[in-house]
C-alpha cells in the first residue's frame, strides 16, 4: 500500500488473507455515512462506498 501526507511518502506492505481476497462485500449508500461530509477526501470516499464488492 502507498500513503501520502503532504512531503512524506512511503509504502507499506500489506498481505491479505486469501478469504478476505474472494469474499464480495455489498455497497454501501454514502447518504447512510455521516462522518466523511466536509472530509477533502469526501468525493474518493462516497466512490469507494458505491462500487467496493
Amino acid at each position: 500500500m502507498t500513503f501520502s501526507s503532504g512531503a512524506v511518502r512511503g509504502t507499506v506492505p500489506v498481505r491479505v488473507f486469501e478469504l478476505l481476497k474472494s469474499k464480495k462485500y455489498p455497497t454501501t449508500n454514502p447518504a447512510k455515512v455521516k462522518d466523511i461530509a466536509g472530509r477533502s477526501d469526501q468525493v474518493a470516499i462516497e466512490w469507494a462506498l458505491r462500487h467496493v464488492c
